[in-house]
């Protein structure tokens, strides 16, 4: 039986083009910089235009605590105003689920700050 020589080239899977970016950032970037490009594009997605206007910037939190083994997650929301930092945090909760279910990882909290930064 005849096998073409290029077999080793076809594609075992059928990837989408956002599939086939994602492994490349896996593979191209350190996982500090991965989760949060992951966060920005999951805030991207639940985020309504006028607020990530006043969004300045979105991290998770450097401080780790571990409760029984599980990993407290915490996300750091930095706005421009107090203002907008009280109206979001009326809302953190709904942040909190939607950022979580984006996210595909368990959330504990959604913090929104001032940020000193003008």
């Amino acid at each position: 039986m005849y096998k073409p020589k290029d077999n080793h080239l076809r594609a075992k899977e059928a990837l989408t083009l956002d599939d086939a970016i994602q492994r490349c950032v896996n593979h191209a970037l350190p996982q500090k910089t991965h989760q949060g490009f992951k966060l920005q594009r999951a805030w991207e997605a639940v985020a309504a235009p006028q607020i990530k206007k006043h969004v300045c910037k979105i991290m998770f939190s450097k401080h780790k605590e571990h409760i029984k083994n599980t990993q407290k997650r915490t996300v750091i929301v930095y706005v421009e105003s107090s203002p907008w930092a009280a109206e979001l945090r009326m809302q953190q909760e709904y942040y909190r689920l939607r950022l979580e279910h984006e996210l595909g990882e368990p959330l504990n909290e959604v913090k929104f700050l001032v940020s000193r930064l003008k």
